[in-house]
C-alpha cells in the first residue's frame, strides 16, 4: 500500500512538473530578443550582438556557482520558486525598462539567475522523488514538457507576429510575462521534497551518508544501492543519517561544502560519470552558443541577402516538435539499450552530424537549408542531453543531484563563455557568424571524432 501511495505522489508530482516546465518552454518573444532591441529600443545590431547578450555568462556562472551547493540542501523547490521569480523580474524589465545597454545587460544579468535556477533545480527536482529506474522515463517527460512548451512558443510567434499580425513584438512579451506567472503557479504547487526521515529513507532506499568517503572502485547503480542498505541497516549507519537529517537548516548549509567536496570525489573518480559529464559540458556550451547567435544574426543575414520569407516562429516550433517525438520515444526505449556498451558510439554519431549540420548551415545562402540544419542540430542535442543527465544521475549518489548536474551546467557555462570571448566578443576575434559557425563545427568534430576513438577502443576492450 506504502508502495502504491508513494508511486501516485510522484506521479502527481511529476505532472505538476510537467505543466511548469512546459510554461517554462513558453516564451514567444525570447526569440525575436535581438529584434526587439534594434526595431523597439534603439539599440544597435553590433551592441545587441557584442554587448547585450553576452552579459548573461558572468550571471550564468556566478548563481551556478551558488546553487549547485545549496540547492540539494534546500530540497530543490525553494529554487525552482526563485528561478520563477527572477523569470517575472526578466520580463518586467523587458517590458518597461528595456531603455539603453546599461539596462539591457541588467536584464540579462536577471535571465542568467533564472536559467541557473532552471538548469540546476528543475532538471534534479524529479530525481528525488523517483526510482533510479524511472530516471530516463521522467527526464524524457520534463525535457519534453519543455520542448512542447517551446513548440506552442515557436507556434505563436509564427502566427500572432509573423504570419497574421495579430500582435506586435511588445505586446508579445506580456504572453512571456503571463507564462512567467505560470510557472511560479506551479511551483508554488509542487510537494515539498520529503526532509529525510528514517522511514522514507528506508522505504525508498534513498541513503545520503555525508560522512562516508568513496572508493574509485565502489560499485555503481543498483549495486551501490545494495552496498548502501547494508550499511544503513547497521546501527552507526543509521545513527549518522539521523543525526545528519535531524540537523537545522543553517547547520546543514555550513556542511554543504564538505558534502560537496565528497560527492564530487565519487562522482569524477568513475569514468563512465566523467564520460557522461564531459559530453554534456561541451555539448550543452556548444549548443547555448549556437542557440544564441544562429536565430538572431545568420537568419537574419540570409533573409536581408535573398529576400526570402522569414518562418522563424515556425522553425522554432518543428525543432521543439521533434524534440518532443524523440525524447518521448527515448522514455519508451531508453532501459531496453545498453547504453554502457554503445554509449560513446552514439553520442560520437550525434555530434558528428551536429559538426555537419553546422558546417552546412554555416556555407549555404539559402535560409530554408538554414533552418533544416538548425532543427536537426538542436534535436539530436536535445535526445542526447535527455540520455545524459539520466545517465549521471543513476550513477551517483542519490541526493547529490542538483551538485553534480549543476556542475556540469558551470562547466558548460565556462565552455560558453570561453566560446563568446573567443570569437564573437569585442575582446576575441571578434569573427563574422558565418565565421563564427564554421569555428563550432569544428569543435563539434574534433568533440565527435574523440568519441568514436572512444568508443571504438572500449568495443575493443570488451572482445578481448
Amino acid at each position: 500500500m506504502t508502495t502504491i501511495k508513494h508511486k501516485r505522489k510522484w506521479k502527481w508530482a511529476v505532472f505538476i512538473l510537467c505543466c511548469l516546465g512546459l510554461l517554462k518552454g513558453f516564451r514567444p518573444s525570447a526569440r525575436s530578443l535581438l529584434d526587439y532591441g534594434v526595431d523597439h529600443c534603439n539599440l544597435s545590431v553590433d551592441q545587441m550582438i557584442h554587448e547585450v547578450i553576452p552579459a548573461i555568462c558572468p550571471a550564468l556562472i556566478f548563481s551556478l556557482v551558488i546553487l549547485i551547493m545549496v540547492t540539494d540542501v534546500l530540497n530543490y523547490k525553494p529554487v525552482i520558486v526563485f528561478g520563477s521569480i527572477c523569470s517575472i523580474v526578466t520580463w518586467m524589465v523587458t517590458i518597461w525598462f528595456y531603455d539603453g545597454v546599461q539596462l539591457a545587460r541588467i536584464r540579462q544579468w536577471i535571465h542568467g539567475i533564472s536559467v541557473a535556477a532552471t538548469e540546476v533545480a528543475y532538471f534534479t527536482y524529479m530525481y528525488s522523488i523517483t526510482d533510479r529506474s524511472d530516471y530516463k522515463r521522467v527526464t524524457a517527460y520534463c525535457h519534453s514538457a519543455v520542448s512542447l512548451g517551446q513548440f506552442l512558443s515557436g507556434l505563436s510567434n509564427q502566427l500572432l507576429l509573423t504570419s497574421y499580425k495579430i500582435l506586435d513584438l511588445p505586446q508579445l512579451n506580456y504572453l512571456s510575462l503571463v507564462a512567467s506567472y505560470g510557472t511560479l503557479f506551479f511551483a508554488l504547487l509542487l510537494p515539498k521534497v520529503w526532509g529525510g526521515s528514517s522511514v522514507e529513507h528506508v522505504e525508498r532506499k534513498v541513503y545520503n551518508i555525508p560522512h562516508q568517503e568513496m572508493n574509485p572502485g565502489t560499485p555503481l547503480g543498483g549495486e551501490m544501492e545494495e552496498l548502501n542498505a547494508k550499511k544503513c541497516q547497521e546501527g552507526d549507519s543509521n545513527s549518522m543519517l539521523l543525526n545528519f537529517t535531524e540537523k537545522s537548516l543553517f547547520q546543514k548549509l555550513l556542511q554543504a561544502p564538505k558534502q560537496c567536496r565528497q560527492n564530487f570525489l565519487h562522482a569524477y573518480s568513475h569514468t563512465k560519470i566523467l564520460k557522461w559529464s564531459l559530453w554534456y559540458a561541451t555539448a550543452f556550451g556548444l549548443f547555448v552558443q549556437v542557440d544564441t547567435y544562429v536565430p538572431s544574426s545568420l537568419w537574419r543575414l540570409i533573409s536581408s541577402q535573398t529576400g526570402q520569407k522569414k518562418w522563424s516562429g515556425a522553425v522554432h516550433a518543428a525543432q521543439a516538435l521533434l524534440s518532443v517525438a524523440l525524447g518521448l520515444l527515448l522514455a519508451s526505449v531508453g532501459n531496453k539499450v545498453n547504453w554502457r556498451k554503445w554509449g560513446s558510439l552514439i553520442l560520437a554519431g550525434g555530434t558528428l552530424i551536429q559538426s555537419g549540420a553546422l558546417f552546412l548551415m554555416a556555407t549555404t545562402h539559402d535560409l530554408y537549408i538554414a533552418y533544416g540544419c538548425f532543427v536537426l542540430f538542436t534535436a539530436v542535442f536535445q535526445v542526447l542531453a535527455i540520455l545524459a543527465k539520466s545517465m549521471v544521475a543513476e550513477f551517483i549518489r542519490e541526493r547529490s543531484e542538483g551538485f553534480i548536474l549543476g556542475l556540469n551546467g558551470l562547466a558548460a557555462c565556462i565552455i560558453y563563455a570561453a566560446l563568446t570571448l573567443v570569437i564573437s566578443s569585442r575582446f576575441g576575434l571578434r569573427l563574422g557568424i558565418r565565421d563564427q559557425i564554421l569555428f563550432l563545427s569544428g569543435y563539434a568534430l574534433v568533440i565527435g571524432v574523440g568519441l568514436f576513438l572512444l568508443g571504438i577502443r572500449n568495443g575493443m576492450t570488451e572482445m578481448v
